[in-house]
């Protein structure tokens, strides 16, 4: 949400080893000091921040007077990463995911249990005037430190089909998100992915013909589970309709007796 923020009751961990992981996507330049989850238990400070910069850096049983502590890790402005702060006894690991690969900021230095026995805050650290302006989504708490490779799996684990299917194909970046067009054919990830084509070669899986008074668009639908192909129609690209086609595993045709025509096919999700 926008400055807006969400406490959580307890958690009460007993394990001096922990991980934390979210998906978070900057709607801007944050203001300073910024919590992403934030506890404050027994009076020590523990959780994910932002300082000046999109900086990454956290807190870890933190006294009042004690500082978050900076990582050389910097959050993009409006685009989704992962995020993890792994706890070790003798080391601390901030790790980002850009879409392009996992970045890591190391820490040596000795920790102890934290056991978040008070309520936390997430977008918030309870006492600042600031709150963070971002969308935050599968945030999660392990009661051990996960490995490097199983932070990957769960990094992969929160993709979207398609783009989980862009990151199979060697996409990185803006270009796994699913509107994007990381072929330059016209034809959007999620279309090509639907429609069982290449998101990397250049070759649309739409063509058109006309035969009879019937204007086809011809396509393989390759039944990918939760979602629908909606062929439509205008005559002005104004207004659309998906009334009239005859739809087939092969395409979709309609009559088309007017003096013009435009058709598209629009993909969404069940």
């Amino acid at each position: 949400g926008i400055q807006g923020s969400v406490t959580i009751p307890p958690l009460n961990l007993v394990n001096p080893q922990t991980t934390l992981t979210a998906w978070v996507k900057l709607n801007r330049s944050q203001d300073p000091d910024v919590a992403i989850l934030y506890n404050g238990s027994n009076n020590l400070s523990s959780g994910l921040t932002i300082k000046n910069g999109n900086s990454l850096a956290y807190q870890w049983n933190a006294g009042a007077s004690d500082t978050a502590t900076l990582s050389s890790l910097t959050l993009p402005s409006e685009q989704w990463c992962f995020i993890a702060l792994v706890i070790h006894p003798t080391q601390t690991t901030l790790y980002l995911h850009d879409g392009t690969s996992m970045h890591s900021s190391i820490h040596q230095v000795n920790n102890s249990a934290s056991n978040f026995s008070d309520s936390s805050s997430i977008g918030w650290d309870g006492v600042s005037p600031y709150r963070l302006d971002a969308c935050l989504d599968e945030i999660r708490i392990y009661q051990r430190a996960l490995p490097p490779d199983e932070l990957l799996d769960v990094y992969y684990a929160g993709l979207s089909d398609v783009s989980r299917h862009a990151y199979d194909e060697g996409l990185v970046g803006e270009d796994l998100e699913p509107l994007a067009d990381a072929d330059g054919d016209g034809v959007s990830n999620l279309v090509e992915y639907v429609l069982g084509s290449s998101l990397t070669t250049p070759n649309s899986p739409i063509t058109t013909s006309y035969s009879e008074g019937l204007l086809t668009l011809n396509f393989t639908d390759m039944n990918r589970p939760g979602f629908i192909i909606i062929p439509e129609w205008s005559d002005d690209l104004i207004q659309w309709s998906s009334t009239g086609f005859i739809i087939s595993n092969e395409g979709a045709s309609i009559g088309a007796t007017g003096d013009q025509m435009f058709v598209r096919l629009r993909v969404t999700s069940q």
